[in-house]
């Protein structure tokens, strides 16, 4: 219970809606271990409090196998990271299928994984040092699709042989 309480709170929860509200017809899918009522309750209240549909965050139920946990990375744009406690395995992984992650950066070695990562990658774009940003970042990269492409050819040329990031480098 103690771990997924970590990785989410009412200021992610409330920066997650702002920005359904700006991106219209997007979708929120919601993984992790942390979907209990409580959880839900709180994502309900926020959307009544800005008038965003609450149909529109789907909770995701935990997976059987990596191949289905892995599922969810083609079929979204954006993948907005945890905080204080940044994804670690899921940020490298959406990273590494081509996927834009946006991330708040904290002064703990915790919260600045995504941070790192996107810096090795020799990427700026998604890097939040306030949840303003973060939210900026998050409807900035669910509207502009020229944007989320342009990001992913900069990922899919980070994992090329002759432009390999220090990132994917064992």
């Amino acid at each position: 219970h103690s771990c997924h309480v970590r990785k989410l709170n009412k200021a992610s929860i409330k920066a997650h809606v702002q920005i359904l509200k700006q991106v219209p017809d997007s979708v929120l899918l919601r993984k992790g271990r942390g979907t209990n009522e409580s959880i839900k309750h709180t994502y309900e209240q926020e959307c009544q409090l800005h008038g965003v549909d609450v149909d529109r965050i789907k909770f995701l139920p935990m997976t059987k196998s990596e191949e289905d946990h892995r599922m969810v990375y083609p079929i979204a744009d954006v993948l907005l990271d945890s905080y204080p406690y940044n994804g670690g395995s899921q940020n490298l992984e959406a990273l590494w299928f081509d996927l834009p992650v946006v991330t708040l950066v904290g002064e703990q070695s915790f919260a600045r994984m995504g941070y790192s990562f996107l810096q090795t990658l020799g990427i700026d774009a998604g890097i939040a040092r306030n949840w303003v940003e973060y939210v900026e970042w998050g409807a900035k990269l669910g509207l502009d699709r020229e944007l989320r492409n342009s990001l992913r050819e900069q990922l899919i040329r980070s994992k090329q042989p002759e432009t390999l990031s220090p990132l994917w480098n064992p």
